[in-house]
């Protein structure tokens, strides 16, 4: 069956409190797997989601699969699950899609709200199984109504993330929550089933598929109207960056979440032979410098990115005792935001 792509109008709501609530409890969500968590599923296994109708099957690229949760009077049905800073619209496929007969036999959503929260793991919130996560609500709220057919709708998310990473940054400091805390973070998307089409056989709600698109945004390190560092890119594999004063060896980059790690060293080192002592930066999408020394307080080797429980960390090292530092640069983002 050809399935069509609809675009609806959001009627948007802003959620405004003068506190960041924290969502009723911090919730586990499993290690290593897909990091979703739902209200209720339908036959539940021993694992939380991960039943034949658990929400784990919203991300699974499988259609004849879907998230099935009973339904009673007045029960409220939510879904969490993750989105990365800047994403601005998702796709859904409702009911049960396996066939257009299970689709009307079932229950489907009919209007929804989303709500923006960001997760926090703090250190002793891990066991074997499970990652706990305590969820505050970042103030960004909308709702939406969806039609009554069996094909992909086109959720567009009408979040002002500059206010949302402003409102993450004030969560943090509150919660005494540094890049060198031990902690990491997520954003959430909690949906919440506000009404249904009923099924005409059972009662049990269903949606089939949930679908992120990437950011597309196009990057470049360095700004060339930033007088502090401007790009400079030789035919070799080695990036320089350029300002009046320094010029930075390019050692790694990231370039899908905007930061780049380099060793600053004097101007006059450009176009001769590099080498000897320099501080160890790193620099983001707005060309301005992170200089991790001054923050731990010894001079401090960088060596690359690590990507871990969706964050970016620091491959760190004192220079003087080669102990590891742990950086969560996500955090540090997050507290220090771009002008």
């Amino acid at each position: 069956m050809k399935m069509k792509i609809g675009i609806y109008i959001l009627l948007i709501t802003l959620f405004v409190s003068n506190t960041f609530q924290l969502f009723s409890q911090c919730l586990p969500f499993l290690s290593g797997k897909v990091p979703v968590y739902s209200s209720s599923e339908l036959n539940p296994d021993k694992v939380k989601d991960y039943g034949p109708y658990g929400a784990v099957n919203l991300f699974d690229n499988d259609t004849t699969t879907c998230w099935a949760t009973p339904v009673q009077d007045d029960n409220l049905f939510y879904l969490f699950f993750p989105i990365s800073n800047g994403h601005s619209s998702f796709q859904l496929l409702n009911g049960y899609a396996k066939s257009l007969s299970l689709y009307h036999a079932n229950s489907r959503l009919k209007e929804i709200t989303c709500e923006l929260f960001m997760g926090v793991l703090k250190q002793g919130h891990v066991s074997e199984m499970h990652e706990e996560y305590c969820l505050y609500s970042l103030r960004q709220e909308f709702q939406i109504h969806i039609t009554d057919t069996m094909k992909w709708h086109q959720i567009a998310m009408p979040v002002n993330w500059e206010a949302a990473l402003s409102n993450a940054g004030d969560v943090l400091k509150s919660n005494d929550i540094t890049p060198l805390s031990g902690a990491f973070l997520r954003f959430y998307l909690k949906i919440s089933a506000n009404n249904i089409y009923k099924g005409v056989t059972y009662e049990d709600l269903c949606i089939s598929e949930i679908q992120l698109q990437e950011k597309t945004d196009s990057y470049q390190f360095g700004n060339p109207n930033n007088e502090k560092i401007v790009i400079i890119r030789n035919t070799d594999t080695t990036g320089i960056l350029k300002s009046s004063a320094y010029v930075y060896m390019l050692l790694d980059e990231d370039p899908h979440n905007g930061y780049c790690i380099v060793q600053e060293l004097p101007s006059q080192a450009l176009g001769v032979s590099v080498g000897g002592e320099g501080r160890y930066m790193v620099v983001n999408e707005s060309a301005e410098l992170l200089d991790l020394s001054a923050i731990i307080g010894e001079e401090v080797n960088i060596y690359g990115f690590i990507h871990e429980k969706g964050n970016i960390m620091l491959d760190a090292y004192t220079m003087d005792e080669f102990e590891k530092i742990s950086f969560n640069l996500t955090i540090w983002s997050v507290l220090n935001p771009s002008n």
